[in-house]
C-alpha cells in the first residue's frame, strides 16, 4: 500500500523537487509490488497477496498502456535519431558506427564537445544540412533535408539555449524544437528545467504545422511537469505502443563498472530522452539504439509523414527493426 500511495502521489502531485524525483520510478514500483505479491504467495499469506495484487493492478495503469500498440502497420519514410553523447566522451567511433547502421534522416546530438564535433563533421557527406550554432549548449543537428530559420531560443530560466528550426521536406515545413534542460538535481536546476518545458510548450502552441520536439529532457512521462507539457501542446510521445524504452543510465561503456554492478543498476534505468510529435504524425516504430560510449542510450524513431504533413514528393522507405 505504501508503494502504491507513493507512486500515485508523486505521479499526480509531485510538484516539489523531491516528490517529483520519486515520480520517475513507476516501473520499479510496479515490479516491486509483483515481487512482494509473489513472496507473500510463497509464504501462503493469501489475503496480503490479494491486497498487493490489487496495488499491482492499480500501478499497471502507469506502465502497461505504453505497450499497447497504437500505430497502423505501414512502412516508415522518415527516421529520427536522438543521442546524448556526453561531454566527457571524446571518441565518436561508436556514434559514427550507429549512424552508418541506422541511416537517419535527422540526427540530434547532445553534449557534443569540440573533439566530438570535429569527428562528427564527416557526416556532412550524407547529411548536408547541419548546424552547430548551439555548440555552447552542446547541441548539434544533422539533416538530409533543408533546415530553415535556424536559431537559438531562450526558454525559461535555462542557461542552455534550445535549438529551433524548420525542416523543409519536399516543400512542406515542419517545426523543430531541440532542447536539453538542466537535470533537476537541486532547486535552481529543477526550476530551470520546468520553466524551459513550460516556455517551450507555449512556443509549440504557436506553430501552425506539425512539430517535432526532441532531446534529453531530463524528465520521464510520469512527472506532472511532463504531463502539463503534453496537456498544453497535444504532442504525443513516440514511445507510445512500443514500451518504456529506458535511456539512462547506460552503464556498460561509460562507467566501465563490473558486470555485477551493471546488473544492479540496469533495473533502475528510466526514460529521459524523448521524441515528441504532433498527433497527425504517424509513429511506425520507436526503440533504443546501440551504445555510443555515453551514459545515455540513443532513441531512434521511425515516422510516416503522409500527405497531410508532406506533400507529394518521393520518400525512400525502409524496413523497421526492433531493439
Amino acid at each position: 500500500m505504501a508503494i502504491t500511495s507513493l507512486a500515485l502521489l508523486t505521479n499526480r502531485f509531485g510538484w516539489s523537487l523531491y516528490l517529483e524525483i520519486l515520480s520517475h520510478f513507476q516501473v520499479q514500483y510496479f515490479v516491486a509490488t509483483l515481487i512482494l505479491a509473489g513472496l507473500t504467495l510463497l509464504l501462503r499469506h493469501f489475503r496480503i497477496s490479494l491486497a498487493i495484487l490489487v496495488c499491482s493492478a492499480v500501478l499497471s495503469a502507469q506502465v502497461l498502456p505504453w505497450y499497447v500498440p497504437s500505430h497502423i502497420g505501414t512502412q516508415a519514410n522518415y527516421r529520427v535519431l536522438v543521442a546524448n553523447l556526453n561531454f566527457s566522451n571524446k571518441d565518436a567511433t561508436k556514434a559514427l558506427a550507429l549512424m552508418d547502421v541506422e541511416q537517419p534522416d535527422l540526427a540530434l546530438f547532445i553534449e557534443v564537445g569540440y573533439a566530438m564535433e570535429q569527428q562528427l563533421a564527416s557526416l556532412g557527406k550524407t547529411m548536408p544540412y547541419s548546424t552547430n550554432i548551439a555548440a555552447d549548449s552542446g547541441l548539434m543537428l544533422y539533416s538530409k533535408y533543408p533546415l530553415t530559420d535556424v536559431h537559438l531560443q531562450q526558454f525559461g530560466l535555462n542557461t542552455r539555449k534550445s535549438l529551433v528550426a524548420h525542416l523543409n521536406i519536399n516543400g512542406q515545413s515542419l517545426s523543430l524544437v531541440a532542447a536539453h534542460p538542466l537535470p533537476p538535481m537541486e532547486h535552481r536546476m529543477f526550476q530551470s528545467r520546468n520553466t524551459l518545458l513550460a516556455d517551450a510548450g507555449d512556443y509549440i502552441k504557436t506553430q501552425t504545422g506539425s512539430v517535432i520536439f526532441l532531446g534529453d529532457l531530463n524528465i520521464t512521462m510520469w512527472s506532472p511537469y511532463y504531463q502539463a507539457l503534453i496537456h498544453k501542446t497535444g504532442l504525443k510521445n513516440t514511445r507510445q505502443g512500443f514500451g518504456i524504452r529506458p535511456t539512462w543510465p547506460a552503464v556498460a561503456s561509460y562507467y566501465g563498472l563490473p558486470n555485477v554492478v551493471q546488473s544492479m543498476i540496469k533495473p533502475l534505468q528510466i526514460p529521459i530522452d524523448h521524441c515528441l510529435v504532433s498527433p497527425e504524425v504517424t509513429v511506425v516504430n520507436s526503440r533504443t539504439g546501440a551504445e555510443t560510449g555515453s551514459d545515455h542510450f540513443p532513441v531512434i524513431t521511425d515516422l510516416w509523414l503522409k500527405s497531410g504533413n508532406v506533400r507529394y514528393g518521393f520518400f525512400p522507405t525502409f524496413s523497421v527493426t526492433t531493439n
